[in-house]
């Protein structure tokens, strides 16, 4: 593995600690959820529900009285009622307003975009 390979593996994108009140929509089914953390990449949610990896989850909710997200994720991981989701289908409009949200909270918590990552 060279040092670009090697440095991609150790950063990630910045997580942000939230507590968003949002909706899941998953097949028939509705219900409320917790986003936990946020980045340009995906969120995780705490959820009463049982997912697996793979599913498809439609997630809504107004964590600004600007911006109004409405994103279908990708189940990632799951670690008891912390699943990790993957932005799946977003428009080109809704992924500009998020990465702006998301630049907001970096700067209001001095954080940079990438952090360090180690397994």
């Amino acid at each position: 593995m060279n040092n670009q390979e090697q440095n991609k593996n150790q950063n990630r994108l910045t997580r942000i600690t939230v507590s968003i009140p949002a909706e899941y929509q998953f097949k028939k089914n509705k219900g409320n959820c917790l986003i936990t953390d946020i980045s340009e990449g995906g969120i995780a949610i705490e959820a009463n529900q049982i997912f697996v990896e793979g599913d498809l989850l439609r997630i809504i909710c107004n964590p600004s009285k600007h911006l109004n997200i409405d994103i279908w994720c990708k189940v990632q991981n799951i670690q008891g009622r912390k699943i990790g989701l993957k932005f799946e289908e977003i428009s080109n409009q809704m992924r500009a307003d998020l990465e702006y949200y998301i630049f907001e909270l970096l700067d209001l918590n001095k954080k940079n975009k990438h952090e360090s990552f180690h397994r």
